[in-house]
């Protein structure tokens, strides 16, 4: 498999084609990441550098090199899958937020990545909206782009990437929805295409009840939300600080700045709702290349399929949060992650 190296502007620099490992991982919830070794030739040298693109010839993502090792043989590249872009970019001035998630993606990445000329990518475009039902509804001003993205992400189930095109020299942002092909695609040894699992539960990370607090002059405002309403040995709370919202109104001709407490309130509960973490459950396993089951056809990140296996004993659904490919000796793995459905989700 060719690597094809560009720079940002999706310029054309050369091609690596040969390399002694390669892993691409994909990710649902966070940008993936990539790695490369290869032999330390000039060619090489000048071409992974920081800052470069990389394209495969299969498929349509890409990925950014972040990271550069050399030694007397080898280079070593690292880097993230292209929605790394959007890391450490701030939306400011956005507000209240509610509707189609797909909608609200657009009009994030268009209000940062688009109007604002310090983050603006010139050849980075929109790609035609999809039309996804799925909604959601929250609070952004003054957060990273990248986390803001993937809280809509967690919450609704639509997935975004950057896609780049060597044709077009552009770089294309894109919403996808995680299917629910659970029915069709079952992972399991009896089907050969579940090589080896592991299954993890870790209940020390769970938070079911947050309470966040805003005081100040004005006065305070707190709220709490705990979604399951867990009660005794089962309740883990926290309490964090949270922002005030406050405007400008005219009192008797005088205009005086007042705490909002409808607005901090909501602020406080959207604060709060992004602090929540269920238990974590997760299960990765490797698969094995068959005709059953096939990577980005028949299963992608994002979609909810069916394990089954006998050790540990499993029969249920999860979701695909990241699959791996790793090549080394000529041997390619793909290796899926998978964790329990966010019980906000209807399947």
């Amino acid at each position: 498999m060719e690597l094809f190296i560009c720079d940002i502007s999706m310029q054309g620099l050369g091609v690596v084609d040969v390399y002694s490992y390669f892993s691409w991982e994909r990710r649902f919830y966070s940008a993936g990441k990539i790695k490369i070794k290869a032999p330390c030739t000039e060619n090489n040298i000048a071409l992974l550098k920081e800052g470069r693109i990389i394209c495969r010839g299969d498929c349509k993502d890409g990925g950014i090199i972040t990271k550069i090792t050399l030694t007397t043989y080898e280079i070593c590249v690292e880097g993230r899958m292209l929605s790394y872009l959007f890391d450490k970019k701030i939306v400011r001035g956005f507000g209240r937020i509610s509707g189609y998630a797909e909608d609200a993606m657009y009009n994030l990445v268009n209000n940062v990545m688009v109007q604002d000329e310090n983050n603006r990518i010139d050849n980075l475009y929109l790609d035609e909206k999809s039309g996804f039902l799925a909604e959601y509804s929250g609070y952004a001003t003054y957060i990273d782009l990248a986390e803001m993205l993937y809280y809509i992400t967690i919450s609704s189930g639509i997935g975004f990437d950057i896609l780049p095109d060597m044709d077009s020299k552009s770089l294309t942002f894109h919403c996808f929805e995680g299917r629910n092909v659970s029915k069709e695609v079952v992972f399991s040894a009896e089907f050969e295409n579940l090589v080896s699992a592991e299954y993890a539960f870790d209940r020390e990370c769970e938070v079911n009840a947050v309470t966040a607090r805003y005081s100040g002059s004005d006065g305070a405002v707190t709220a709490t939300v705990s979604p399951t309403n867990a009660m005794g040995t089962s309740r883990r709370e926290i309490c964090i600080e949270g922002k005030g919202v406050y405007r400008t109104v005219n009192v008797d001709g005088v205009y005086e700045t007042v705490l909002d407490r409808a607005a901090t309130l909501y602020l406080l509960e959207a604060t709060a709702y992004k602090r929540l973490c269920s238990p974590k459950e997760s299960f990765s396993g490797t698969t094995s290349i068959s005709q059953t089951t096939v990577y980005r056809e028949d299963f992608d990140i994002g979609d909810i399929v069916t394990i089954e296996s006998e050790l540990p004993k499993i029969s249920a659904k999860f979701r695909i949060i990241a699959v791996k490919e790793v090549q080394t000796d000529g041997k390619i793995e793909v290796i899926p992650e998978f964790a329990a459905i966010n019980e906000r989700e209807i399947i």
